[in-house]
């Protein structure tokens, strides 16, 4: 790769600790019930995303075809892909779509069962911060597990997860967006999955476009989904250098991916919202469209029986609209 086209982008990977230290805290049965409400974002705590790794994919991504483009084949993230992962599909109903909903202190007290004065004192409103201290929920959280108060620890716990590592802005606090997309979920019981990938594939066109920048997304679930493809199990991986990761991926070719590494059983595909030839997401910012007929191969589908563009709408199983 020409040194003239390097993107310079970095991933902000923060400190999980003392998450872990709640996850350590939480009974066999609170942990069932957690998923049962939050799905399996409690894994990916275990998933220690490597910047090296972020620098050298986000060198093939493709800001005009929406995916990754490698020497003879591309990669996109695909709803079905992140679905899987997470697991919010099986629980919730409908994508998110409160954006820009603010949810107030009282709201949240309320809802947890812990004092206003409290909250509400580690509660920060600036022009560009606006939401709760993380040190004081993560102690919060540990403090109710240590009581064994374990549905508002489950709670306070997953919010964490939201503000941290789901939808990361500030590190030392979980945003008012993050903080909306919770109660989404929470109260509302809506499915982030799509919020998700609009924030991962927005933020990749943003800082692409600067080429340069530090990205403020889901790390571990990029990182995860692409080394899936890789082959490699998505928890433990040797430590490699930028530029052995650089090399590595310079040399995928079309016979090195794993194509349909989750095994994927998808009974509907999402290719089109009505009329709209592509996928439109909404996030917590912005909108922003991705093409899944580029990751027909990833769904199950030989490339070599990959549809025309007249057949398309015969594998068209299930839509937006």
């Amino acid at each position: 790769m020409d040194k003239k086209t390097t993107i310079y982008i970095g991933a902000m990977i923060p400190d999980l600790e003392r998450m872990k230290m709640i996850r350590g805290k939480l009974p066999k049965n609170v942990r069932e019930d957690f998923t049962s409400h939050y799905g399996n974002i409690m894994d990916l705590l275990r998933i220690n995303g490597q910047v090296g790794a972020i620098f050298a994919f986000t060198q093939f991504y493709d800001p005009p075809l929406r995916c990754f483009t490698f020497q003879d084949f591309q990669l996109a993230p695909t709803l079905e892909e992140f679905e899987q992962v997470l697991g919010f599909s099986k629980i919730k109903e409908g994508p998110y779509t409160e954006i820009g909903r603010v949810i107030e202190v009282e709201d949240l007290s309320k809802a947890w069962g812990i004092p206003l004065e409290g909250l509400r004192l580690h509660y920060k409103e600036e022009v560009k911060v606006r939401g709760i201290k993380r040190e004081y929920l993560e102690s919060k959280a540990l403090s109710l597990a240590d009581k064994g108060e374990w549905e508002p620890c489950r709670d306070i716990f997953a919010l964490l997860i939201f503000g941290v590592i789901l939808f990361p802005n500030v590190m030392s606090f979980i945003d008012s967006d993050a903080v909306g997309i919770f109660w989404s979920v929470k109260v509302l019981g809506k499915d982030p999955t799509h919020a998700l990938l609009a924030n991962i594939y927005y933020v990749l066109h943003v800082q692409h476009g600067r080429g340069e920048g530090v990205l403020q997304c889901c790390i571990p679930l990029l990182y995860s989904w692409l080394l899936s493809h890789l082959g490699k199990q998505r928890y433990m991986i040797k430590n490699l250098t930028k530029e052995e990761w650089l090399q590595k991926s310079k040399a995928l070719t079309i016979e090195s991916i794993v194509w349909c590494p989750n095994r994927l059983e998808i009974k509907e595909v999402i290719f089109n919202c009505g009329d709209f030839p592509n996928v439109p997401l909404i996030e917590t910012q912005a909108f922003i469209n991705y093409n899944p007929t580029l990751a027909l191969r990833q769904l199950g589908y030989p490339w070599e029986n990959a549809p025309s563009d007249g057949q398309l709408q015969q594998l068209i199983l299930h839509d937006m609209g």
